[in-house]
Formats: C-alpha cells, sequence, structure tokens
C-alpha cells in the first residue's frame, strides 16, 4: 500500500505518547496496525488513529517512528512480508521484523451503551486548570489523578495534592449524578491532543473500568482508577463557609509580592502572611535572607497562615479575586466557577 509520508508521520506522532518502554511485554513498545487504525498501548493507555491497510502486523514503535521521521515529504510504500514490513520511501529501504495479530494486546472496548459526556473547549479549559493542583504520585492513591463529577446537574473536576486544590465546574448537564478518576496520563494525553478532539465525546464504564474519548480522528482509551479519591467538597464547602471571616485584596498587589517571594530561592519556600490592623505583612525566610513586605488593607479580622508562593502563583491567569481566612489562602473567579485553595490538606 502507498500512503504519503506527511500523513503517516503525523499519526505516528499522535500514537507514539502511548508507547511504553516496557521490554518485558514487547507488544507495549510497538506500533500496531490493525487494519483499520493504527495505535499504540502502553498496558494501562492506548491512542488509535484512522488508517487503513491492507495488512496487520506491530512493528518496534522508536526505531520505525524515529526513522520515518526522517523524512519529511514524498510518498512511502508498505508491505508485508513474513515477518518483515519493508518500508520503501524513494531508493531507501528499511525492514522492521514485525510481531504478529496473534500477539496484539489491546482489544478495543465496547462503549457503545454506557454514560457518554459530549467535551467542549471549556472542558479542556477547567481540565488545564484543575491538572495544575492534581497529584501524579500513585503512592498516594486517594489524590492521584483528576476527579469527574456530576451533581446537582453540574459536571465539575477537581484536582488536588493535599497542598493545593483546584476546582472548576465545567457546564450544566442532565446526567444522572456519577464520580469518576481520570488517570493522570490520559489526562496528559487528552490535553496534548486537544486539536484533534473537538467534537469528541467522553465514554465511561465504571463497571468494568473503562473510560475513552472518541472523535473523528483520534480514539484515547485508559483504565479507569478504582480507588477512593479523597473527598475535595467537604474541604471546599468548609473554605467557602468560613469565607466570611475573610476578605478580598487587590489581587494584582497580591501577586506582585508573592512574585517577588518566589523569586528569592530556588527552594521550597514558605511565606507566613499576618494580618493585623489594617495590613497584612509577608515575611519570607530563605537561608540567606529575610523578606518582609507590607500591604495596607482595611477592615481584615486576624489571622495567620502560611503558604508556598510557587503554589499561589498558580492561580495567577484565571482568579480574579482572593480571599483569606485561617484555614487557607483560596483563589476564587468572579462568577463562582472556578476555585483555587492553596493550604494543607493532609
Amino acid at each position: 500500500m502507498r500512503c504519503s509520508v506527511e500523513d503517516l508521520n503525523s499519526k505516528l506522532a499522535i500514537v507514539s505518547r502511548a508507547l511504553s518502554s516496557n521490554a518485558a511485554i514487547p507488544v507495549l513498545s510497538h506500533v500496531v496496525f490493525d487494519g483499520t487504525h493504527v495505535y499504540a498501548y502502553d498496558g494501562m493507555q492506548a491512542i488509535r488513529v484512522p488508517f487503513e491497510t491492507d495488512f496487520q502486523c506491530a512493528v518496534p514503535g522508536k526505531e520505525f517512528v524515529s526513522a520515518l521521521a526522517t523524512f519529511k515529504d514524498g510518498e512511502v510504500s508498505l508491505s508485508l512480508n513474513g515477518n518483515k514490513l519493508s518500508v520503501k520511501i524513494g531508493r531507501a529501504v528499511l525492514d522492521f521484523v514485525c510481531l504478529s495479530p496473534q500477539e496484539f494486546a489491546f482489544e478495543v472496548p465496547n462503549l457503545s451503551e454506557v454514560v457518554s459526556y459530549e467535551l467542549s473547549e471549556d472542558f479542556f479549559d477547567s481540565l488545564k486548570f484543575v491538572f495544575v493542583a492534581a497529584n501524579d504520585d500513585l503512592d498516594d492513591a486517594s489524590t492521584y489523578g483528576v476527579r469527574f463529577c456530576v451533581s446537582d446537574g453540574q459536571a465539575i473536576l477537581y484536582g488536588t495534592d493535599r497542598k493545593q486544590l483546584a476546582k472548576a465546574i465545567v457546564s450544566n448537564t442532565d446526567l444522572d449524578g456519577f464520580e469518576i478518576t481520570l488517570p493522570i496520563e490520559f489526562c496528559k494525553l487528552l490535553l496534548s491532543n486537544i486539536k484533534h478532539l473537538d467534537c469528541g465525546r467522553l465514554l465511561f464504564d465504571s463497571e468494568n473500568g473503562r473510560v475513552a474519548v472518541i472523535s473523528d480522528r483520534v480514539q484515547i482509551y485508559s483504565n479507569l482508577m478504582v480507588q477512593q479519591f479523597v473527598d475535595c467538597m467537604s474541604f471546599v464547602n468548609k473554605i467557602q463557609h468560613e469565607a466570611s471571616k475573610g476578605f478580598s485584596v487587590p489581587k494584582e498587589s497580591w501577586l506582585a509580592i508573592i512574585k517577588r517571594a518566589s523569586l528569592l530561592s530556588n527552594d521550597t519556600i514558605v511565606t507566613e502572611i499576618v494580618s493585623g490592623g489594617n495590613n497584612i505583612t509577608f515575611t519570607t525566610k530563605t537561608p540567606h535572607c529575610l523578606h518582609e513586605e507590607r500591604l495596607d488593607v482595611e477592615g481584615m479580622p486576624n489571622f495567620k497562615v502560611k503558604v508556598n508562593p510557587k503554589m499561589t502563583l498558580n492561580a495567577k491567569d484565571c482568579m480574579d479575586f482572593i480571599m483569606v481566612h485561617d484555614l487557607a489562602v483560596a483563589y476564587q473567579s468572579e462568577d463562582g466557577d472556578r476555585l483555587f485553595i492553596v493550604a494543607n490538606m493532609s
């Protein structure tokens, strides 16, 4: 069969994000041609892209992708001869030893009758927002990944590493209530393929532990996380209930002080924030210096809170005002759809 080098390379660039380096199961490090699609599967996530071939085989992924990437244009001819895939581009001929279809490890799950949620630009914006706070360490399984739930007619995303928490209301929906946890690697694949996922749908089967995002151009599959996720909602409710003890301060003034504090050291540092009278005092201690700044704000309650400046700056592009109290520093959008909390939830 023949196709353009550019078309094949563009598809390989997408599926190669799911290649595994696990040599114990060879097919997981292979790119698979199954006749209708080309895909890669790392044992947890799979990416499939429509690509029709007149053969079925799996070729070593890293070597195949790297070799094809050296050719930018022209026509490529692919032919399977026994256990070898021959690739001819111009005068160059490359042979790759293949695995047979019997060794394929991924089966496309049947998700035709499961819960379906239509994706939107707001979903991806919200996912990017909460992903900043999400935990990628499986040692703390109860906070690993991004929590996606529907409650009281609202679709909501959460991410937390116990030191910061982000919540985003995505949209209103008529779906029945549910809660699932999207694995970190699955979220990374979604965010790296946003331009290919327009008009896509998120499908999941919690009973069999599978989730997928399907569009005309890309299909991304994953196993669902099954562990109990930390109770983010109770902490959010507590913060918002206690907000009456806090206050709003000018965003730009606050963030300017926090940014200066974050530049004092490359190490993890903590700024202690103390209110009293009509001002807030920011004190940052590093191994080499002591930095103190004061911000005048009237009508404040007394409080003391510690924050990591580098975490605080994660909210700088999406928050409209700031409230502070003795539980945490919380950044909330004006419409209330997004909340970023800097606190120790442990």
